[in-house]
């Protein structure tokens, strides 16, 4: 058990102590489960029940995880790195280390997107695209902000081509909107 709350810890606060390396050169011993057909995972208990040696590897690797989002400029800003350390500890636990841990990661980062980041990211491109209303630049920019937010947590992509579009659609909205005398 406090095995599992140090692992807690470590989610909650982390380190940041950047490594130099890059996640390629991390590789771990293969499946760490003997039953993968548990339908609740007790993490807790799957963590305690491992050797401490494990145990170490485990909370390393999802340290390093966490350290190599943060250090990820752009994709940190789309991608909570603290929910990526804590999905990725659990997929561990769960499914073993046969996957890289690079795969791992950006399976999980659709899980974990930074709706706060994104709304202040939406925010800002709604601003510099203001020239045209810019006496109601504000408002109309909060709520792009936000819808920007919410429709990037519905589905997280990276693509440069998705997040322009989606900086054109929830402003145009909510400019519409606006103008019309909604909110």
């Amino acid at each position: 058990m406090i095995k599992f709350l140090l692992a807690l810890l470590i989610f909650l606060f982390p380190s940041f102590s950047y490594a130099q390396e890059g996640m390629e050169d991390f590789v771990m011993p293969g499946n760490i489960l003997p039953d993968r057909s548990m339908p609740d995972y007790d993490y807790a208990a799957i963590f305690a029940a491992l050797p401490e040696d494990i145990q170490d590897e485990i909370l390393d690797e999802t340290q390093q995880v966490h350290d190599y989002c943060a250090r990820q400029g752009f994709f940190s800003t789309m991608y909570d790195c603290e929910c990526i350390g804590a999905r990725f500890f659990e997929h561990r636990l769960a499914e073993g280390t046969e996957t890289a841990p690079l795969q791992v990661v950006n399976r999980l980062a659709r899980q974990c997107p930074n709706e706060p980041a994104m709304a202040a990211y939406g925010y800002s491109r709604c601003i510099n695209q203001s020239v045209y209303f810019q006496h109601i630049a504000d408002e109309v920019c909060q709520c792009a902000g936000n819808e920007f937010a919410q429709r990037f947590a519905r589905s997280p992509s990276s693509s440069f081509s998705y997040l322009t579009n989606l900086t054109v659609s929830t402003t145009s909205a909510c400019h519409s909107r606006l103008l019309r005398g909604g909110r």
